[in-house]
């Protein structure tokens, strides 16, 4: 896991080269003007989903993906993010979904994370991750990179 500020996402790119796609394309694009949905930047290698939902308090479920890494960047709204290493996670429901590249645990993460407006938090394949915490109404994008 990594976090960040959109401001400053050059640092994260130094830390791993295969976000620099990525964070450029968040730092050029209006993201408050994506409509919600899935946007194609590079295909299936990398794309983006904008999201606006209600925040999941601490009910948010944690998940893990196998192929992908997630790059969650909060645009409006307090978001907080769970995190446990997905190793630790013993109680998985339902198991690996490869279609959705998407496993999610009944586990409880181990910590919890402010991801305000202009920040942004990396979450790999070894990172279980419950997005979406917080209350309150939260507008966010999540740029997917094919690992």
């Amino acid at each position: 896991m990594l976090i960040g500020t959109i401001k400053e996402a050059s640092r994260l790119v130094w830390a791993d080269p295969r976000l620099a796609e990525a964070v450029t394309f968040i730092q050029q694009t209006d993201l408050e003007a994506l409509s919600p949905g899935e946007h194609a930047i590079d295909g299936r290698r990398l794309y983006v989903n904008a999201i606006t939902g209600q925040g999941k308090g601490t009910d948010a479920p944690l998940e893990a993906h196998n192929l992908y890494a997630d790059i969650h960047v909060c645009i409006r709204g307090l978001e907080v993010i769970g995190f446990s290493d997905r190793a630790a996670c013993r109680m998985s429901r339902g198991g690996y979904d490869a279609q959705r590249d998407v496993e999610f645990f009944d586990d409880k993460p181990l910590e919890w994370n402010a991801n305000p407006p202009g920040a942004m938090q990396v979450f790999y394949p070894s990172d279980a991750h419950a997005p979406q915490g917080g209350s309150g109404e939260i507008r966010k994008v999540v740029v997917k990179i094919l690992l």
